[in-house]
Parts: structure tokens; sequence; C-alpha cells
């Protein structure tokens, strides 16, 4: 019967834990080097994923206003913007900007200060931030509502019940 060695567990461990690193290094470098064109062929690939479809009747053929950067359907003219309908609707703040809160607090495991992220993102405000914020929160809150776990759930890092110490 083979024996456990904590100390391979430690070294494992501690490789993992610095391949993470270097992932999340790699990965906010990739995100610096994304540019506001990346972020929006990115976001219409999302939105748009098996193609563009009037939300008025349908139809899957539009022109594009450059000017106005807006999406006119051919057949009832309904105007569309590629953020119309989501949490980026309305706002003034770029894509990328978006991208980079988003990715930031998907990825921080105790939270993301406001402050931080204001001035990270090079936001004007405090109160632009916070509700930028809390528009992922919101979104990210109602995406987890919709799915409900069943059989065996295995959980890193989670505490569940009273804090109590054994004496």
């Amino acid at each position: 019967m083979p024996q456990w060695d904590k100390s391979s567990t430690k070294r494992s461990t501690a490789v993992s834990r610095l391949k993470l690193q270097d992932f999340e290094a790699f990965r906010e470098q990739q995100l610096k080097a994304m540019t506001c064109q990346a972020c929006v062929e990115d976001f219409a690939e999302q939105r748009w994923a098996l193609g563009f479809k009037c939300s008025a009747c349908g139809h899957d053929e539009f022109w594009f206003l450059a000017r106005r950067r807006l999406l006119d359907c051919k057949a009832c003219r309904h105007q569309t913007s590629l953020t119309s309908g989501t949490i980026f609707d309305k706002t003034c703040t770029l894509l990328l900007k978006w991208y980079r809160l988003i990715y930031r607090m998907a990825m921080d495991k105790v939270g993301v200060s406001i402050a931080e992220m204001q001035r990270i993102l090079e936001i004007g405000s405090y109160r632009t931030a916070w509700s930028r914020a809390h528009k992922v929160r919101k979104a990210m809150g109602d995406r987890d509502a919709r799915y409900h776990l069943a059989g065996l759930v295995e959980m890193d890092e989670s505490f569940f019940g009273q804090n109590s110490r054994l004496e």
C-alpha cells in the first residue's frame, strides 16, 4: 500500500498555485492588450452566435449605420444597437472597461473594492463605478439563479453553519 507523502503534495500544490498565478497574469496581460474593437467583435459574436435576428420582427438581414453605430432591420426598419437590452445599454463606458470590470469581479475570490476598480479602470466618479459593478453583480446573480445543483456537489474554501470552536 503506497504511503502518502506530504512533501510531494505541498510541492504539487505550490506548483499548481504557481501555474494558476501564471495563467492569471497571462489572462490579465491579454485583457490589457485587448482593443475596443476586439471587445465589440467578441460581444457581437456572443450576443448573436447564430446570427443577427431583429428583436421586432425576427428578420435576419440588416444595414449597419456606421455613424450612429446601429443595426437597421431591412424588413421593418427597426433600429437596434449592439448593447440594447443588456447591462451595457445606455452607458458611455467603453466595452473594454466593462470587460475588465467583469473579469476582475469574476476572478477575485474575496471581492473587489469599487474604489480600486474606479482607479484601475479610470472611471471618473465613484457613483459610476458603483453602478457598473452593481449591474454586473445583478447579472451574475440572475444567471446563477437559473441553475440548480443536484447530486454530489464538491466545493473548495467554503464554510457552512455556525462558527464554533472546539474547546
